[in-house]
């Protein structure tokens, strides 16, 4: 994959200008705060002395993060949503959401009115024999009936997992401020979680927090003249400033314009307690 991109982004380096709609291009990395468990790529890698492990998907597309916790005990393990939290740098906002969603829908049919045509005589004016019989004859009146069904969505206070087993925390959240880098350079570069977990059957709970950074933020204007974009010249400056950029190990390059273009993989990050 590295080796691909080191090829494409390489010949970008040495082509002319494009006529190519690009505003700015920009380099992101994102790391474990954690460095020993930072060089963890799977499961496999956590010590067997761990209890509990957590995966963190980061998806540049949509901006979210999905968090998955593994249960690597023997025994049941239940998490307690409602103590536990997806941390970013100014609040923190529970898994758990305490409001009700409901969902109505109504099926049938109605009755129509039954209606006297000897009324609409006298109305009309119409008198004698004719009125007389219009005024027993009546239309209309259909019959139905109608149905409701409501739905309640209520979200879930505890997730229970298997000896081994694992689950998703069933909440996506929303990092694009952090991705944007609007507040890197005052350290609102960071996001976290903080899984509140029971081995006794909600005798007790003990917190695990994780935190994750954007170690890295390089965005460059491209310059333009007349039509063409010099996107070379971005990517050389952004080469410049980190020539290992590729050794880092999620990272992201996106060319910024009418449709975004990105390279890199999205980031899945594990860590253990």
């Amino acid at each position: 994959m590295k080796r691909l991109l080191i090829f494409i982004l390489g010949g970008m380096l040495f082509s002319c200008a494009s006529p190519r709609l690009v505003s700015d291009i920009s380099y992101r990395s994102f790391r474990n705060q954690d460095s020993v468990k930072h060089r963890i790529n799977s499961l496999q890698e956590i010590p067997a002395t761990a209890e509990i492990a957590i995966s963190t998907a980061i998806s540049w597309e949509t901006n979210k993060v999905t968090i998955t916790v593994y249960n690597l005990t023997d025994s049941t393990m239940a998490i307690d949503r409602t103590q536990s939290f997806f941390i970013y740098p100014d609040r923190q906002t529970p898994y758990y959401d305490p409001s009700v969603t409901t969902h109505t829908k109504t099926t049938g049919t109605g009755r129509g009115a039954s209606v006297n045509l000897g009324a609409i005589g006298s109305a009309a004016g119409i008198g004698g024999p004719v009125g007389t019989i219009l005024s027993g004859i009546n239309v209309g009146g259909s019959r139905s009936s109608s149905n409701s069904t409501t739905t309640y969505d209520i979200d879930q206070q505890l997730i229970y997992i298997p000896p081994r087993g694992h689950a998703s925390m069933q909440r996506e959240f929303d990092i694009k401020t952090i991705l944007s880098g609007a507040g890197f350079a005052q350290g609102n570069n960071f996001f976290g979680v903080c899984i509140a977990y029971s081995k006794d059957r909600m005798k007790s709970l003990q917190n695990f927090i994780s935190t994750y950074t954007m170690n890295n933020l390089l965005i460059v204007p491209v310059r333009k003249e007349k039509r063409n974009y010099y996107l070379n010249e971005a990517l050389r400056s952004i080469y410049t400033a980190k020539p290992d950029l590729f050794a880092e190990k999620f990272w992201w390059i996106r060319f910024a314009g009418d449709s975004s273009v990105f390279y890199g993989e999205d980031p899945i990050l594990f860590d253990y307690k």
